[in-house]
């Protein structure tokens, strides 16, 4: 078969599979990272009886494919075939496909989506967390921190610069990415489902059983035993931001003040 002849059958599949995509009934569950997509769409699946998927897994060894964002010519439906088999679950949790939440809308037109937001402050100190990284540097030396500096994926979410911001630090590049994503919900509201970390955690099968009924999804099992699974490793909650953070405590308040008043967060406090 030659090569022209195999990108032609080749062609005709994805289009079918798209078309496909535009009737299926799906769950995404997107967000920020560390802000409890996991633990929410593992509940939402043990409660329903639904598959799930957490994380695109495939991917994470090849997660430049986020960087062609800024491409006019790149189409998330080019990644979502070549990962249609990992894909194919009812409930998918990738916040890697949040900024690409427009595109997945027009695409999965009879789909439902659901963000998950936090605390900015408390966020970004979860992801630093991850990543052993205090949060009151200038920059970050990369040789300095190894789980960072092995990672890829971990880099290119510490960097904005892909999403036309040219950050000042890795503060400022998380603050700057916790307020992108967070005016998308806030632009497209009317089809998203908002769900806050601090409110899960205050009574996590009530927020759960909420959720499925809100997603019209039949409750079907117990979680009792599983709500509080730690489904990532847990991070070291702090009592003064203004101290863990110091001066880019600043990069924060201005890039997050505004949105996460208008989602119920009030930041002075």
């Amino acid at each position: 078969m030659s090569i022209k002849l195999k990108k032609k059958l080749s062609n005709i599949i994805k289009d079918k599979y798209i078309k496909k995509c535009r009737k299926v009934n799906k769950i995404f569950i997107l967000g920020f990272q560390k802000s409890g997509t996991t633990a929410i769409a593992a509940l939402l699946s043990i409660l329903t009886k639904k598959t799930v998927m957490l994380d695109l897994k495939s991917a994470i060894d090849t997660p430049e494919w986020k960087l062609s964002f800024k491409y006019p010519a790149f189409c998330i439906s080019d990644k979502l075939f070549k990962y249609r088999t990992e894909l194919n679950k009812y409930i998918l949790k990738e916040p890697g496909f949040s900024i690409f939440y427009p595109e997945l809308h027009n695409l999965y037109k009879s789909s439902k989506f659901v963000f998950v937001v936090r605390n900015p402050f408390d966020n970004i100190r979860s992801i630093l967390n991850r990543l052993n990284i205090p949060g009151d540097l200038d920059t970050i030396d990369s040789n300095d921190y190894s789980f960072y500096n092995k990672s890829l994926a971990w880099q290119i979410n510490l960097d904005s610069s892909w999403l036309g911001y040219q950050e000042i630090n890795y503060i400022d590049s998380l603050a700057f990415k916790w307020s992108y994503i967070v005016r998308l919900y806030i632009e497209n509201k009317n089809n998203i489902i908002l769900i806050r970390y601090e409110d899960f955690v205050k009574d996590k099968e009530l927020s759960i059983r909420e959720l499925a009924n809100k997603l019209h999804l039949v409750q079907k099992k117990e979680i009792t035993t599983h709500k509080d699974h730690q489904y990532q490793k847990k991070g070291i909650p702090v009592s003064n931001y203004n101290d863990f953070f110091g001066n880019n405590f600043n990069y924060i308040m201005d890039h997050c003040y505004d949105l996460a008043k208008e989602i119920g967060y009030n930041l002075e406090n």
